[in-house]
């Protein structure tokens, strides 16, 4: 994805949003949840990033396909025990 996309309404570039999704375990509508999410109304470039703890986690799973369906340039996974200081190492080295 683009960095900046210019918004078809006004002609100006919109930023990156950036949509960070700490995971644990899915239920029977997690991945429409998160389908919603990109269907968002921004209508500039998204990201998504998924943080979770393990990749036994089933959410785990579930992100990789959500990733197939949506592509790698759109979603993010992290696994780690300490998810909180991966997440803060993306957005630093920014």
């Amino acid at each position: 994805m683009a960095a900046r996309q210019k918004s078809q309404a006004k002609g100006q570039e919109l930023p990156m949003v950036s949509v960070l999704l700490p995971v644990k375990g899915i239920h029977e509508r997690t991945l429409e949840h998160w389908r919603s999410q990109v269907k968002a109304s921004h209508g500039g470039p998204m990201e998504f990033i998924f943080c979770m703890e393990s990749e036994e986690d089933p959410a785990y799973a579930a992100a990789l396909d959500f990733r197939r369906e949506f592509g790698d340039s759109a979603v993010i996974i992290i696994v780690s025990c300490g998810c909180h200081s991966d997440v803060r190492k993306r957005f630093t080295t920014c």
